[in-house]
């Protein structure tokens, strides 16, 4: 009986060895974890699948970084997290890694743990690669509602131009715009342009009632751009998405497309397209658009035919679409249709290159006035598009331009009072403003300009 039980003891322990044994092994065998092939598209599950098979071929760190990346940009952060904790192991002094384990955290809302990691990288890391850790580490708490700490970790790091903007936005939204006024005025006169310190300057002089500056803030607003990187998560997934998949084909083809021929882009073309036709892509409605606008290009009515036909599908009209049936009933010499459709188009956006085709067929159908308004229109689009990149030598060459060919545009007197006023000619911009309200008395903007126009005395 003692020996029986002895044996089986002996067997039942053999059995446990034997099974963490096979656990063990089977754990250490566990590849790289991918995607399903339905959740992706072809081009990225292939890359993907290819990347796998080489980190189980060489298993380094910068293998298994290199798959993790490819992971995230495609939106997995679980395995993309999985695959980056894999390169830290085989590599502690991989930081890109370990920063790349923190991010997934941070993206799958496990801040608290993505917090805690990058706090162990901010004194292994230097320089830029530091500031965006502690920048990442203020807007999670930010995230998880404690701004007191986000605002001084903001401040801990103001030398890093998006930390110094958050940090000024903090305190406007906290009622302290007096405080923050100076140090974003100091930051703006190395940058006037930045269109972010100057919507916080608006928003702290509209706190502090100073309504003059605040309209002044306005001006700078539109004639401002987007100069300061804020968003880096996003720019972080673009970066790797651009990479990888159907992206990097779209990608290199945008690159190049300009060079190409109009019949070697649908070539082109046709190969992405049908690389996307088992998978419900975002991209496949961008790709027949652009499929259309290469036949338009090449004049090419039939395969403009299929790809608008297709497009249809969609039940999606928008200002492009109006713009590819005009060419198409152009190129089938339909002009009354083209001009209808065209003139849709710029009611929903306006577009210099859609006036000068009405421009065009106008002048080939003998209906001179008309060529003048689109004419006109063309120089105002383009005159717009100058004033709001803030050249406003070229904005009122094609203004005058605009109101010479037509004389009733209250838009077109009312940039020109701008330029005006932001040339400090006072008398001149009030008789522009008033035009602008004689053709369109519910202009509010002309309105509030005028109201704010400095007092000019009447002439001796």
């Amino acid at each position: 009986m003692i020996f029986a039980c002895r044996l089986l003891l002996l067997i039942v322990a053999a059995e446990l060895l034997f099974g963490a044994y096979a656990f063990t092994t089977r754990n250490r065998q566990i590849g790289p974890q991918i995607p399903e092939r339905s959740q992706t598209d072809p081009f990225s599950w292939n890359e993907l699948n290819d990347l796998s098979k080489q980190v189980q071929l060489i298993n380094s760190s910068s293998e298994w970084q290199k798959l993790a990346e490819a992971l995230i940009g495609k939106g997995f952060y679980i395995q993309g997290e999985l695959a980056f904790r894999e390169a830290v192991k085989r590599d502690s002094a991989n930081l890109t890694a370990a920063q790349g384990v923190a991010f997934c955290l941070d993206r799958t809302g496990r801040i608290a743990e993505s917090n805690k990691l990058y706090q162990q990288l901010v004194s292994k890391t230097s320089g830029e690669t530091r500031q965006l850790i502690l920048y990442a580490i203020a807007r999670n708490h930010l995230r998880i509602e404690e701004p007191q700490t986000a605002e001084q970790l903001f401040y801990e790091n103001y030398d890093f131009i998006p930390a110094k903007l958050m940090f000024n936005k903090l305190l406007v939204k906290s009622d302290r715009g007096e405080q923050a006024l100076p140090l974003i005025n100091q930051f703006l006169r190395k940058l006037p342009q930045s269109l972010l310190f100057q919507q916080v300057k608006r928003e702290a002089l509209i706190e502090n009632a100073d309504q003059a500056q605040a309209l002044h803030a306005a001006d700078m607003i539109e004639r401002a751009e987007l100069l300061i990187p804020v968003n880096f998560n996003t720019d972080f997934l673009t970066e790797r998405n651009q990479n990888f998949g159907f992206n990097r084909h779209w990608y290199e083809y945008q690159t190049i497309s300009e060079k190409l021929p109009p019949a070697q882009k649908l070539t082109v073309l046709q190969e992405l397209q049908d690389s996307q036709k088992d998978y419900l892509s975002p991209y496949t409605l961008v790709l027949l658009k652009e499929s259309a606008r290469a036949a338009a290009d090449a004049k090419n009515a039939e395969v403009l035919k299929h790809h608008l036909n297709q497009i249809e599908n969609y039940e999606i009209v928008d200002a492009e679409i109006w713009e590819l049936r005009g060419d198409l009933f152009d190129l089938t010499g339909d002009s009354d249709q083209a001009i209808q459709c065209w003139n849709k188009s710029v009611s929903m956006t306006p577009n210099n290159i859609v006036y000068q085709k009405l421009a065009s067929l106008y002048a080939e159908t003998e209906q001179n006035t008309k060529r003048e308004q689109a004419l006109a229109d063309a120089a105002l689009d383009t005159g717009l598009t100058a004033f709001r990149n803030n050249d406003l030598v070229t904005a009122g060459e094609m203004l005058k331009i605009s109101s010479k060919l037509n004389s009733n545009s209250a838009r077109c007197w009312f940039y020109q009072a701008e330029l005006d006023r932001l040339k400090k000619q006072f008398s001149a911009a009030k008789l522009k403003y008033e035009k602008c309200l004689q053709i369109n008395p519910y202009h509010g903007r002309a309105r509030l300009q005028l109201q704010h126009l400095p007092q000019i005395p009447p002439a001796q």
